[in-house]
């Protein structure tokens, strides 16, 4: 069965199973959302996640990198598919070959994922997502494709069966979490509504700030590279600034063996707020 991703059929067959994006959740290791949120989404007591501009960029470039693919891969297709015997396992993969040997998963990320995948490995986060392709399609290798700024970079992920196995069993714990309405329990993890409607709103607008630092530093790079020394237009000027460097203390012979704790200023308490390592 083949759904257009992003339609209203494909959200409901979606939320009626595990699917490869729900993996790294419930493995502990997704920034975005938390396994308590998901479960409530399966459940359909929490709205699903709101397109940002960082997830329609990936939806725009996706046919796109998929036709550089094609050129070493062959034909590659776009699919719906479920595991053959847990009806429950399902994975939308961006492109699989007609003779369903070869498996694509395809990312558009920022700059610092994108140089994970130029040294060859996959960012932690999106570990689980592959396997669980992995093992709903019976593929022995998954090929990683990695797309910024004009750059491919792919990485053949090889089947991790031992990997699986745990990932099996967390998810159908979590199935069967889902089915019985009997909720995940994470030790020392509130649940009430009011921390959830906040953390929730925190991720959201972390993700949203996240992705424009990205443009940010997207368009920066894109005028420095149109500037030779000074330059100004639409609204904006770039010229050059000479700043002083900072002073390196411990190079001046007269302060060695000097203790410099007394010169300290007092120290504060500040708030730490960590997305994803919770759950």
């Amino acid at each position: 069965m083949n759904l257009e991703q992003g339609g209203s059929d494909w959200l409901e067959w979606r939320r009626q199973g595990v699917g490869s994006s729900d993996a790294p959740i419930i493995m502990g290791v997704s920034p975005w959302c938390d396994v308590l949120t998901l479960y409530k989404r399966k459940r359909g007591e929490a709205p699903e996640q709101a397109q940002n501009w960082a997830m329609n960029r990936g939806t725009r470039l996706e046919p796109e990198v998929r036709g550089m693919l094609e050129g070493t891969y062959g034909v590659l297709e776009p699919a719906t598919l479920t595991h053959p015997e847990l009806p429950w396992m399902r994975a939308s993969v961006d492109g699989i070959s007609l003779d369903g040997r070869t498996v694509v998963e395809i990312k558009c990320p920022g700059e610092k994922d994108h140089l994970t995948a130029c040294g060859l490995e996959i960012p932690e986060k999106y570990v689980p997502q592959v396997q669980h392709i992995l093992a709903v399609t019976g593929c022995a290798k998954l090929i990683y494709a990695s797309y910024y700024n004009g750059i491919l970079a792919t990485v053949t992920v090889p089947r991790d069966d031992a990997y699986i196995v745990r990932m099996i069993e967390a998810e159908r714990l979590f199935w069967e979490a889902v089915q019985t309405g009997i909720a995940p329990l994470v030790e020392g993890q509130r649940t009430d509504a009011e921390w959830l409607d906040a953390a929730q709103t925190y991720r959201e607008a972390k993700a949203d700030a996240d992705s424009a630092a990205e443009r940010f530093e997207t368009a920066r790079e894109r005028l420095l590279a149109l500037t030779a020394t000074t330059a100004s237009g639409g609204g904006v000027k770039v010229s050059q600034v000479e700043k002083k460097g900072s002073v390196d203390y411990k190079a001046i012979p007269a302060l060695k063996g000097i203790d410099l704790e007394p010169y300290r200023k007092p120290g504060r308490t500040e708030w730490r707020i960590t997305v994803g390592e919770d759950t």
